[in-house]
């Protein structure tokens, strides 16, 4: 370690990054305190400004980074390091499969069990996610719209989104252009859009006008970019469909269900195919009862439901509705369920 003074003051050292962190920052040592280094990786020797605690340890900046550590690749997306969507891009990905991996073992260590339970990382490709959360600003004529800066309330605003489906890909700019058009100067708006079997279904969530010659311009959107659903919610209110088109659709155990605007859902068909597969797995071919807690719209209740009879659990209720209209329309037999009492009722807190 050794210490510099360079134009912009503060304390300046130069380090050496020992490990890569849980939040994909590396870490090093400094005074018997972890140094937390964003975007840098083992190996990586920088010189850095110290600016203050974080979580018990120190939070630097990199001011310049003198040589790079063995495992360092040229991250693909153009909007690696503003954004706060992606942290290790920039990491081979073999050293990322081991490090993904080793956060669990970790965590199940600090629980007393074997780091022997947890299986190698099962890898999912870029632009197979379906779900995406956007945010937007009107500033003046031009809108924001993309991810959270890391560690920032400022939008970095997104050309793509290497992870994301084409579909959703091609709906930025479109979505963007149609946003500055309705919102007026700091209206703010909260995006999810998901890409179902029908096609995409858009939630915009917004405390902005909506009045006849909005709902005409959204509905016009619809069209123009073949959306099945576009719904609107008034923060703390329930969300309005503008318009439909098609039924939006997901399929679970080979049951159709409509999704709840904006729901929850398993980032990739891909990665749910993983999930449900584990936990078949580990369910006998045939069972009396079986608990799907935090069931959702019914991702696992429905294939559970060809071993037995299931009980399902979920605290929202619009998602508990599209699993018990889907279950009577599918045929599945009368679905065991339980509503939720409160929004924030936990599955452990119910007999």
């Amino acid at each position: 370690m050794r210490r510099k003074t360079r134009r912009g003051g503060g304390r300046q050292l130069e380090l050496t990054v020992e490990s890569l962190g849980a939040r994909g920052d590396g870490v090093t040592q400094l005074e018997g305190k972890p140094v937390f280094l964003p975007m840098t990786l083992p190996g990586d020797r920088v010189i850095a400004q110290i600016q203050g605690e974080r979580g018990g340890g120190l939070k630097a900046e990199v001011v310049e980074l003198l040589a790079t550590g063995p495992n360092r690749v040229d991250p693909p997306c153009p909007h690696f390091g503003p954004c706060g969507g992606c942290t290790v891009q920039h990491l081979n990905p073999a050293p990322y499969g081991d490090w993904k991996r080793d956060l669990v073992v970790q965590a199940m260590a600090r629980r007393g069990f074997s780091g022997d339970l947890v299986q190698p990382l099962r890898r999912v490709e870029p632009g197979t996610r379906r779900r995406m959360s956007l945010r937007a600003v009107k500033q003046g004529k031009k809108v924001r719209l993309g991810f959270n800066g890391r560690e920032s309330h400022l939008i970095v605003d997104l050309e793509t989104c290497l992870l994301v489906t084409p579909g959703l890909r091609a709906l930025i700019a479109p979505l963007r252009t149609a946003l500055a058009a309705i919102l007026a100067d700091r209206d703010q708006a909260d995006i999810v859009a998901t890409e179902t079997q029908s096609g995409l279904d858009l939630l915009i969530v917004s405390a902005a006008k909506l009045d006849l010659q909005a709902r005409e311009h959204w509905a016009a959107f619809a069209e123009a970019e073949d959306l099945a659903r576009l719904s609107w919610q008034h923060p703390d209110e329930e969300s309005e469909p503008l318009t439909v088109r098609r039924n939006p659709e997901l399929s679970f155990g080979g049951i159709a269900v409509e999704p709840v605007p904006g729901g929850f859902l398993q980032p990739s068909i891909e990665g749910e195919e993983i999930l449900t597969e584990l936990v078949m797995g580990l369910v006998p071919e045939t069972a009396e009862t079986i608990a799907d807690l935090f069931s959702g719209a019914g991702t696992f209740t429905f294939p559970l439901a060809q071993r037995g009879r299931v009980h399902a659990v979920e605290g929202d209720e619009r998602s508990l509705e599209a699993l018990w209209s889907a279950a009577l329309q599918g045929g599945s037999g009368q679905p065991h369920h339980r509503r939720a009492t409160r929004p924030d009722a936990s599955a452990g807190q119910r007999r």
